[in-house]
């Protein structure tokens, strides 16, 4: 699949998703990915009020059911982007809420790089049945479950809206993310008296990708970890 570029043809169901993301916002900006000579995949960015917030629309010829995501006007390009990914990944099935699903990649055409993603409950205006609601996760809200994760984004932005970590385009990022979330495993483990092997296989995965950062951290320890940064004297 390839990023299409305008004019192109639109197929009987992409021209049908367009019209019905009409009914919900103008239409400031769109993009497709294609399969063979259609549109396989689309993402579409909505204006939904006057002080620039936005709302990004995505879906597929397959999947049942589309991907919503509240947005700032800074951010709708690579979260069409990564919503392009989303879909593209799921194939043909509603996503089940309250998960947590995790990117393989970094979608081409953006440097802002984003671990992971929490499909909400919540249900918003314009959706249909097997419609769910997005919200991008920082380096700080990685590693919980989907309920904490639910009450973290809550607190976070009760408007739901997806942004990007303030550091997510710095070449190390994805390996703070990943050492946020070994770092809550460990201490989930501790608490549970888990088995002493994984925690020190965790261990020492942890401290291999902390001496890879440079030994300090990319933004502020979470308040939850710090007493295990103490205990690892990191």
């Amino acid at each position: 699949m390839s990023a299409a570029a305008m004019p192109f043809k639109e197929s009987e169901y992409s021209l049908a998703a367009r019209n019905s993301a009409e009914m919900l916002g103008q239409i400031l900006g769109s993009s497709y990915t294609m399969v063979g000579d259609k549109p396989g995949v689309w993402a579409f960015d909505l204006e939904m009020d006057l002080n620039g917030q936005r709302l990004i629309v995505a879906g597929s010829e397959k999947m049942d059911g589309r991907i919503f995501i509240f947005a700032e006007a800074d951010n709708s390009a690579p979260l069409m982007l990564y919503a392009k990914e989303l879909v593209a990944n799921n194939g043909t099935q509603p996503l089940a809420t309250n998960t947590i699903i995790e990117f393989d990649k970094t979608p081409e055409g953006t440097h802002l790089y984003c671990d992971s993603v929490y499909i909400s409950e919540r249900k918003v205006k314009g959706m249909h049945d097997n419609d769910v609601l997005a919200v991008f996760l920082h380096a700080s809200d990685v590693g919980f479950s989907p309920d904490q994760t639910a009450e973290i984004i809550l607190k976070r932005t009760p408007d739901f809206i997806s942004t990007f970590d303030r550091k997510s385009q710095d070449p190390h990022y994805s390996n703070w993310v990943r050492i946020i979330r070994i770092m809550r495993r460990i201490d989930e483990l501790k608490k549970v008296c888990g088995p002493p092997m994984i925690i020190e296989n965790d261990t020492r995965m942890l401290m291999e990708a902390w001496d890879a950062l440079g030994s300090k951290p990319l933004t502020p320890w979470p308040n939850d970890l710090k007493k295990i940064v103490i205990e690892l004297r990191l």
